[in-house]
């Protein structure tokens, strides 16, 4: 049986021009998630499917949980990848009136924080919006493989940037880089719900207890509210990644 996820339930949410359904015709439930590739890259699908697996395969060897896959395949222009149903969504409890019990009363950010450190350790670029996990009996899985955060992958998006788009997407793809993890995600906080500034202090607190930054107070500010501007000057100018 196929079901369309509703894209106004925050615990499925993905990338605009991305569908995700559920086949539960199985034994198994399978997420089938679609990606549609811009023009641009039409004749570079494969080579994108290429780069998922091994950016999967990086990132299985750093010790992040992802889902078993069982396919993936480029079908009329778009990424199809159909992979085991890891878990719900967790982008709710990252809400201004959710935030401080998530950080203080589960394991949830601290789950987020050990995947960041072993990102770091690795040195794999990374995009670690709180979208991109979901819970199973506890344990966080990583679930957004596209665009795979890889050299190559960069290489080959600024091949069809035009002289505009080129900085833009440099300064963006920079937001990627393992050093940012912890500015990044509490850019992402601010991002999923303005309120979450009054959070920033208490995520400051938790991120230098558990050793992903080292900073103090207003460069964290500054280099979260810089990566904020950087990722809205590539959505405003609507510049595709994949």
């Amino acid at each position: 049986m196929l079901k369309k996820i509703n894209s106004e339930n925050k615990a499925f949410q993905s990338s605009i021009g991305t569908k995700i359904t559920i086949d539960s015709s199985e034994s198994k439930i399978i997420i089938i998630k679609e990606t549609k590739l811009n023009k641009s890259f039409y004749e570079d699908a494969d080579f994108l499917i290429s780069l998922i697996h091994r950016y999967s395969e990086v990132l299985s060897e750093a010790g992040i949980n992802i889902p078993k896959t069982h396919e993936t395949l480029s079908e009329n222009h778009s990424i199809i990848t159909k992979s085991e149903f890891a878990g719900e969504g967790i982008l709710e409890m990252m809400d201004s009136d959710k935030l401080e019990s998530t950080v203080i009363e589960t394991d949830i950010f601290y789950q987020i924080i050990e995947i960041l450190k072993s990102v770091k350790l690795s040195k794999i670029d990374f995009d670690p919006h709180p979208k991109n996990y979901v819970i199973k009996n506890g344990r966080l899985s990583y679930v957004d493989l596209t665009p795979p955060w890889l050299p190559e992958y960069y290489e080959l998006r600024l091949k069809y940037a035009n002289q505009d788009e080129r900085k833009v997407l440099e300064d963006f793809f920079g937001c990627m880089h393992y050093e940012e993890m912890g500015f990044h995600l509490a850019g992402d906080l601010v991002k999923i719900d303005e309120k979450n500034v009054a959070h920033m202090p208490l995520i400051h607190k938790t991120m230098t207890k558990e050793g992903l930054i080292d900073s103090n107070y207003d460069y964290f500010k500054s280099k979260y509210e810089l990566i904020i501007q950087k990722e809205r000057l590539r959505e405003d100018k609507n510049i595709f990644l994949i």
